[in-house]
């Protein structure tokens, strides 16, 4: 009935408003790790350098790094994760549309048999 897709309708609409929150948080959760990943690299150049190790060795070094790999795979599931949130978002927004056509199709659908009331003797 048309209350039932316009309820439907509603539903989506207010789904995707909170999927897309969901992707915002998921953004800046993703950056945020990535700067604490940058952070971390930085610390442990400084420290090596420090230390007298070769230079040529440092970014290998750091990337075999325990702490730098356990701080890439969280920055990468968070990426991960937004990503995922962007599909369903995406997703979200064609059943949208979809639903909206119906919606059009049915108002234009009405309106005609109006008019055919209206003209026909």
């Amino acid at each position: 009935t048309e209350d039932e897709i316009m309820d439907l309708y509603a539903r989506y609409v207010a789904y995707l408003d909170f999927i897309n929150t969901q992707a915002w948080c998921a953004k800046v959760d993703a950056a945020d790790a990535e700067k604490n990943l940058n952070l971390e690299k930085a610390r442990k150049k400084i420290t090596m350098k420090e230390n007298g190790k070769a230079v040529a060795m440092i970014d290998a070094l750091i990337e075999i790094d325990s702490d730098y790999i356990q701080l890439q795979d969280v920055c990468q599931n968070l990426k991960n994760y937004h990503s995922l949130v962007q599909l369903i978002s995406e997703k979200t927004l064609k059943d949208i549309s979809f639903i909206n056509r119906e919606i059009s199709r049915r108002i234009s659908a009405n309106k005609a048999t109006g008019r055919l009331a209206m003209f026909t003797p």
